[in-house]
């Protein structure tokens, strides 16, 4: 603590024979700043595993339908047409008569159908594995830790004394 006291000695005090106390006060601060822990290391590796899947493959064939059709006297031979999905081919014969003349005698139906069923098929497939080292910054323990890319990680244990 810091006091004077102000006298008739003192002329530049405002009120001579007054006592004046200086007050002081600390002030607290927090500063932050790394520090090493502990060291990782990380190592990916490749796991080779079969698999299979299910797989639609379709596959087109046609059907094939000779169908009768009332005589018919034609000019000339029908062209193919289209019904739907089916291709119809008109098919005709000359007949002997005093006039010849063009009959259609039936029709070819041609029918597109497709059939889908599932194949299995296998093979190889590849996934990255990732294996992480924490290693303590004074080189005492080190700890695996395991991650599988091909499933939820579980629970990650990092300090030896969290065993306890």
């Amino acid at each position: 603590m810091d006091v004077t006291r102000d006298t008739a000695e003192n002329p530049d005090s405002p009120q001579p024979g007054k006592m004046t106390v200086g007050l002081h006060q600390e002030y607290l601060t927090a500063q932050t700043r790394e520090v090493v822990t502990g060291i990782a290391q990380v190592r990916t590796s490749v796991v080779t595993e079969n698999e299979e899947i299910s797989v639609p493959v379709s596959r087109e064939f046609v059907e094939v339908d000779r169908v009768p059709v009332e005589d018919r006297e034609v000019d000339e031979v029908p062209t193919p047409y289209w019904d739907g999905d089916t291709f119809v081919v008109p098919v005709v014969e000359e007949e002997i008569v005093v006039v010849k003349r063009l009959v259609v005698r039936e029709e070819v139906r041609v029918t597109r159908l497709r059939k889908t069923k599932n194949v299995v098929v296998d093979g190889e497939v590849r996934r990255q594995r990732v294996d992480v080292v924490q290693v303590d910054p004074h080189h005492r323990v080190r700890t695996e830790i395991p991650i599988d890319t091909g499933g939820s990680p579980g629970p990650v244990k990092t300090d030896p004394a969290d065993d306890a």
